[in-house]
């Protein structure tokens, strides 16, 4: 009989045994499982605020390219009104002698073709400053995208060694 009792106490114990090294082996997982997902969890928050992060640079990219070329678009709108401004003064004119004709009066040709000419002038002379304001403006936001791509550049290159730094931590 006490044979019997000491061998049911032996397998007792390597039962209770086993199932204390199964509970904290499952315990290990566990603690595994949640530090990957908590850890996860961090990537994608570090994501997130990355991406907001990003958004706002552009952002504010945006808003100092808006105030830089604010100048050069001001220009070009001005230009583009006084070129609308000499088209209509020219429609003026010729509507005036049109009825200047019509009363019966004289109308100088020499005058009209003077007028023309320095008013062709002066919008020729417009429009090169036109296509000088517009050359000004592609090449400020070509700079201005060169300057936001390195920028883009160093924080992807500052987000890769941090990544690189989490691994080699682990």
């Amino acid at each position: 009989m006490s044979k019997k009792l000491i061998a049911k106490r032996t397998a007792k114990r390597l039962r209770l045994k086993r199932l204390k090294e199964e509970r904290k082996i499952e315990k290990k997982e566990r603690t595994k499982q949640l530090e990957e997902r908590s850890r996860k969890i961090d990537e994608n928050l570090q994501k997130i605020k990355d991406d907001i992060q990003r958004a706002k640079q552009e952002e504010e990219a945006k808003i100092q390219a808006d105030i830089f070329l604010k100048e050069v678009i001001r220009k070009k709108h001005d230009a583009n009104k006084s070129i609308a401004k000499l088209e209509a003064l020219l429609k003026l004119r010729k509507a005036r002698q049109n009825t200047a004709r019509g009363r019966g009066q004289d109308v100088s040709d020499t005058e009209a073709t003077t007028f023309q000419n320095n008013i062709e002038r002066i919008k020729k002379l417009w429009e090169l400053k036109l296509l000088t304001y517009e050359q000004e403006e592609s090449e400020s936001r070509a700079q201005m995208a060169q300057n936001n791509q390195q920028t883009d550049s160093s924080t992807l290159m500052e987000t890769k060694v941090k990544d690189n730094l989490v691994k080699w931590r682990q």
